[in-house]
């Protein structure tokens, strides 16, 4: 069974994400795992402060995680966050999928947000989808 749409809401509300009570991802997000599952791998693009890294943690605690960022994870990056599996590297370089290994059931891109660098992104981590 899919996690629950309250689930995803009270992750992202607890562990203070802006992906829900900001931007409405959590609804998104839903259908997506609707349709997936749950994943037992995920990897997002971009990190910041590991808000939306402890929420997914929190919500898939047996799933293999990975999180990269172009910058390194900051000094005051959450307790929830601070032990998680991290990367510096740049989504738009072709060398990403060799840092981040393969087998994903979902990427989040939440990194940068020009469209040029998201498209390049999405060719370079294409690859290493688990489906």
């Amino acid at each position: 069974m899919a996690v629950q749409l309250r689930e995803i809401r009270d992750a992202f509300m607890s562990y203070q994400t802006d992906k829900g009570f900001v931007h409405g991802y959590d609804q998104m997000y839903k259908a997506v795992f609707d349709v997936i599952g749950d994943p037992e791998s995920l990897l997002e693009v971009g990190f910041l402060k590991g808000y939306s890294a402890a929420a997914w943690k929190h919500l898939f605690p047996e799933a293999r995680l990975m999180f990269i960022d172009k910058k390194e994870k900051p000094n005051d990056v959450i307790d929830a966050a601070r032990d998680l599996p991290f990367a510096v590297q740049d989504s738009a370089r072709s060398v990403v999928a060799e840092v981040v290994g393969s087998g994903y059931d979902i990427i989040i891109d939440d990194g940068d947000h020009r469209p040029d660098f998201q498209w390049q992104t999405f060719l370079n981590l294409l690859i290493v989808t688990g489906k």
